[in-house]
C-alpha cells in the first residue's frame, strides 16, 4: 500500500507535462502582473503616489479630486506668482456667468493683496454683501466656518455662490476688528456701469468690472450725456475681467495705434 506522499508522487508523475506546464504559466502571468504593478507605479509622479496612499490608509479619505485641487493650488502658491488660480469646471462654469452679468452670491469681488491675503476689491451697490456692510479691504476670514487662508480665488467664489434664497455666514476683519455677517444669496446682475453728468459738459463714469456688456453700456452713456468739457472715468476698486472687452472699452477712447 503506498504512503500519501507516495500516492501524490504518483499522481504528480502521471500528471507529466501538463502539471509542469500549469505550474509554468501561473508563473509567468504572476510575473507579468508584478511587472505591470511596478511599472504603473514608476510611471506615477511623488504626488500621485501620495494622494493613492493617503486613500488607501485614511480610515476616512476624502475625495480623490479634494486632493488633486489642494495639490494643484500648493503648486500655485509655491510658484509664488499671486495671480495664477486653478478653476475647477463649477468655478469656471460660476466665473463665466459673472463676467456675462448674471449670478446668484452676495455681490462682491475678490482679490489677493501682496501678503497672499483674500479680501474684498469690489461690493456691488444694492447687493446683499452692501447691504449687509461689507466693505471694500475687508479680509475673507472663513466662509461657513471653512478658513480661507491659503485658498484661492476660484476656491472662495465657489462657496460665495449658491442657490438664491440660500444663506451663509462669513468671517471678516477690518481694522483688526473680527466681524461675521449672515447673508442670504440672491440672483444678481452685475450693472457694472454708472453714470450721470457730473457737471455741465462733464460726464461721470464708473467701471465696477470688466464684463460681457461693459463696453456697449459706456458707449451708450458716452452718447446720452454731454461731455465736451470732459470724461471722468472711475476704475478704482475695478478687478478686472474679459480681455477682448477690455480692449473693446479702451478702443473707445485711445485712437488706432496709440
Amino acid at each position: 500500500m503506498l504512503s500519501p506522499w507516495q500516492s501524490f508522487s504518483a499522481r504528480f508523475r502521471s500528471a507529466g507535462f501538463s502539471a509542469t506546464a500549469a505550474i509554468a504559466s501561473l508563473a509567468i502571468i504572476l510575473a507579468f502582473a508584478l511587472g505591470d504593478y511596478v511599472g504603473q507605479s514608476r510611471n506615477k509622479s511623488p504626488v500621485e503616489q501620495s494622494i493613492s496612499k493617503i486613500l488607501a490608509k485614511n480610515p476616512t479619505p476624502p475625495k480623490r479630486n479634494v486632493l488633486e485641487r489642494a495639490a494643484i493650488e500648493a503648486v500655485l502658491k509655491a510658484s509664488g506668482d499671486q495671480w495664477a488660480n486653478y478653476f475647477p469646471k463649477e468655478s469656471v462654469d460660476e466665473l463665466n456667468q459673472s463676467l456675462e452679468g448674471r449670478y446668484s452670491g452676495i455681490g462682491i469681488w475678490l482679490r489677493k493683496n501682496k501678503t497672499g491675503i483674500l479680501e474684498v476689491s469690489n461690493v456691488q451697490p444694492n447687493s446683499p454683501a452692501a447691504r449687509a456692510g461689507v466693505l471694500v479691504l475687508d479680509a475673507l476670514i472663513d466662509i461657513n466656518g471653512v478658513g480661507m487662508d491659503g485658498a484661492s480665488i476660484a476656491t472662495a467664489v465657489a462657496a460665495l455662490r449658491g442657490n438664491p434664497n440660500t444663506s451663509l455666514q462669513i468671517g471678516l476683519e477690518r481694522n483688526q476688528e473680527q466681524i461675521r455677517l449672515k447673508i442670504t444669496r440672491e440672483s444678481i446682475l452685475n450693472g457694472d456701469v454708472v453714470a450721470y453728468q457730473l457737471a455741465p459738459n462733464i460726464v461721470y463714469i464708473q467701471v465696477s468690472a470688466i464684463t460681457g456688456q461693459v463696453a456697449s453700456e459706456v458707449a451708450v452713456a458716452l452718447n446720452k450725456y454731454s461731455h465736451k468739457g470732459g470724461i471722468v472715468l472711475d476704475l478704482r476698486d475695478n478687478p478686472g475681467g474679459l480681455i477682448e472687452v477690455a480692449v473693446d472699452l479702451t478702443s473707445i477712447f485711445l485712437r488706432e495705434a496709440t
